[in-house]
């Protein structure tokens, strides 16, 4: 079986979903087989939270010019998490989209390795 993730339409009516100040939308889990393909969960991520949180350890990233002259972005906290573009700030732009996907792959997975941003701590069981 292998897995897949959806986040839903975000310009959806879910005013039920929203909790304080935080915006809730559901990722819907998958489970795919040759002969089923059926809703395996369905987990509630606070979005608007993960957005601050990844434009937040955005601005923290490391930006070098590559050799070819564009330009290569990173977070020595984020192991892994790289971005890359013409311009720096296209390549910082594209690294607080990849800090998205990454934290909203981590909190699915219930994966604790979290990196607090300034003072915005996810780390939640």
């Amino acid at each position: 079986m292998s897995g897949s993730l959806e986040v839903l339409d975000p310009h959806a009516d879910r005013s039920d979903q929203s909790q304080g100040d935080f915006h809730f939308e559901g990722v819907w889990i998958e489970e795919v087989s040759q002969r089923t393909r059926s809703v395996s969960d369905f987990r509630p991520i606070p979005v608007d939270l993960v957005g601050r949180y990844a434009e937040q350890a955005a601005r923290s990233g490391v930006v070098s010019q590559l050799e070819d002259g564009s330009w290569y972005a990173e977070i020595p906290e984020f192991k892994g998490v790289w971005a890359a573009g013409e311009y720096a700030s296209d390549a910082l732009e594209a690294l607080a989209d990849v800090v998205f996907d990454w934290t909203i792959l981590k909190m699915l997975d219930r994966d604790l390795d979290i990196p607090v941003v300034g003072d915005m701590d996810l780390r939640v069981a």
